[in-house]
């Protein structure tokens, strides 16, 4: 598999899970406008939601396309600092939600 494919099929997999979270955090968003999920010392508003959610994915995104900005071959070594970036963005979000 070359570098490109692998490139493409990791922000594949980003944009999927992107979509999932966004998904969850939305279905949680209006159950706790609706009233069905009571109120937390931590604010759900979905502009929070949707920055951190941005920020998340984006930046493994940018790190990924960064090589072809470049003019540079992608190597997995920016498969794994996109990968990296995102684990430790995901574990951050989890923490304080």
């Amino acid at each position: 598999m070359g570098p490109i494919k692998i490139t493409f099929l990791t922000i594949l997999v980003l944009m999927v899970a992107g979509t999932a979270v966004w998904l969850k955090n939305k279905i949680r968003i209006i159950q706790y406008q609706t009233g069905q999920l009571s109120a937390s010392a931590t604010d759900l508003h979905w502009r929070k939601s949707l920055k951190h959610t941005l920020i998340m994915y984006l930046g493994p995104a940018l790190i990924l396309f960064m090589p072809f900005i470049l003019a540079q071959k992608p190597n997995l070594i920016d498969v794994g600092q996109a990968a990296i970036a995102y684990l430790a963005l995901n574990y951050l979000k989890n923490i304080y939600q």
